[in-house]
């Protein structure tokens, strides 16, 4: 396994990550730059809808560390956003070359089947990367694009069932409780029935 990271998908989208200095760790301006620091910006660029800057943050991770396959993975992300699909899936290829231990490369590869519709090589790929992730790291991110590929797909059940996970990792995550709403509105009355003969109520958000 090369040195990507492993933190939960809380940590990727909230905070800075406090890692120990690897090869690739410099001090500039009295703050440690590490790539761990360099993607967590990234991602922060990218949430932030600004994936132009994301790619420096991304860049400078690569820089810092070439085999560090978060950076790869950023920049896939990055390139997908600005809809560059062939860019992205360079950078995704390089990504998986470099640790397919670590699963956002295949939650990332699921995204690209997506956009391009090949909706089961997608969901093959969110299931490669539930199996490595015994300790759900992912599993938030993986479960709820699961859950919308299955919705393109026009299987609202199974992706209902996929959202419903989601929620139980995360009981306040906002866009899977929207999900399961309108997918039960799809699924109509006899769906919520059944859920009610199978116990399974508690989940309704």
């Amino acid at each position: 396994m090369r040195n990507s990271l492993r933190v939960s998908v809380a940590g990727l989208l909230c905070l800075i990550w406090l890692t120990g200095c690897g090869s690739g760790a410099v001090m500039i301006s009295g703050k440690l730059d590490t790539p761990e620091t360099a993607y967590t910006r990234g991602i922060k660029q990218l949430r932030a809808g600004s994936p132009t800057e994301a790619v420096a943050a991304f860049d400078h991770a690569r820089t810092l560390d070439p085999g560090y396959a978060p950076a790869y993975e950023g920049l896939s992300r990055a390139a997908l956003a600005q809809g560059k699909l062939d860019e992205a899936i360079r950078h995704i290829r390089v990504a998986k070359s470099k640790d397919t231990g670590y699963a956002p490369v295949w939650i990332v590869t699921g995204l690209l089947y997506t956009a391009a519709r090949r909706y089961s090589a997608a969901i093959a790929e969110y299931e490669e990367a539930l199996r490595i992730d015994p300790d759900r790291l992912w599993a938030v991110e993986t479960y709820l694009e699961l859950g919308n590929t299955y919705e393109k797909m026009g299987n609202a059940e199974q992706a209902h069932e996929a959202f419903v996970r989601v929620l139980a990792l995360e009981p306040l995550h906002a866009q899977a409780r929207t999900a399961i709403r309108r997918t039960r509105q799809t699924l109509g009355p006899g769906f919520l029935t059944r859920l009610r003969h199978e116990g399974k109520t508690e989940i309704i958000p």
